[in-house]
This record gives C-alpha cells, sequence and structure tokens, in this order.
C-alpha cells in the first residue's frame, strides 16, 4: 500500500457511516475508529413537536401533547447510566435541559453520549437498561 491508497481509504472511510474499521496483511495494519457523542441536531430538529399516538410504556400520553422522539443513532446496547448499578442520567418526570446527557448506546465497544436535542421533560424511557436496540428506534421521549 502506498500513501495514496491511505488517504483514499480514510477519504472513504470519513464519508462512511462506519464507526471502527480495520485492514491487516503481512506488511500493514490500519485501524481507523470513529467517535459519535451526540444525536444529528438536524435530524432531531425534523423530529421535534410531532405528536405520537403510542408509546410502548405505562405513561402513555394524550394525543394532543407536543412530544419529542429521541431516537437512536446507531445499533447497540443502551445503557442509562455510566456505570454498573449507577444513578440513572435521567429517569421517566425528570426535567432536562437541552444537551444534557440521556444516556449511553455501546456500539463497537465504544460508549457513545446521547444527549437532548431540546428543554423538556421526560416522559418515557423506552428500552431497559443493558437491552440491545436498532438505529432509529425511539429510546425516550421527551414532552
Amino acid at each position: 500500500m502506498n500513501k495514496q491508497d491511505i488517504k483514499e481509504l480514510i477519504q472513504q472511510f470519513d464519508q462512511s457511516d462506519l464507526t471502527d474499521f480495520v485492514l491487516k496483511n503481512k506488511d500493514v495494519e490500519l485501524k481507523f475508529a470513529k467517535i459519535v457523542t451526540t444525536v444529528d441536531r438536524e435530524d432531531m430538529q425534523s423530529k421535534r413537536d410531532v405528536p405520537i399516538s403510542s408509546i410502548s410504556d405505562n405513561n402513555k400520553p394524550q394525543q394532543n401533547e407536543k412530544l419529542v422522539e429521541v431516537r437512536s443513532p446507531m445499533v447497540g446496547t443502551f445503557y442509562s447510566s455510566d456505570k454498573q448499578d449507577g444513578k440513572p442520567f435521567v429517569q421517566v418526570g425528570d426535567l432536562v435541559q437541552e444537551g444534557q446527557v440521556l444516556c449511553i448506546i455501546e456500539a463497537m465497544k465504544t460508549m457513545n453520549e446521547i444527549v437532548s436535542p431540546v428543554e423538556g421533560k421526560v416522559i418515557s424511557i423506552v428500552p431497559s437498561n443493558g437491552e440491545f436496540i436498532d438505529y432509529d428506534k425511539v429510546i425516550i421521549v421527551l414532552e
């Protein structure tokens, strides 16, 4: 591999949705990684003030409430705290500020903080601690 090949790999990796990449051969070992720490604010802006008709939780909101769904930006494991048996970042009923950490999603051994896109009240936390979640699934609902 020459420098140009490596530069092209870096560019392709940077433009991809991958968060980790490893290439090994007899002469070279390359490792690339991206750290994802927040939800894309532009994406969340388009999801603001969307009425939700049903949520899989005992705290079902009224249909006329304006709610914000915080969705998983990746596939991974949901953690409500940064420590095992630690205090959760947020609980149902908590008031949160824009930019406040809501939870962590572990993807490929990288801990990714998910922050609140808006100021509001936590209405629902959908996954259980340690639960595997898919991309774009609702993880927390804010009012």
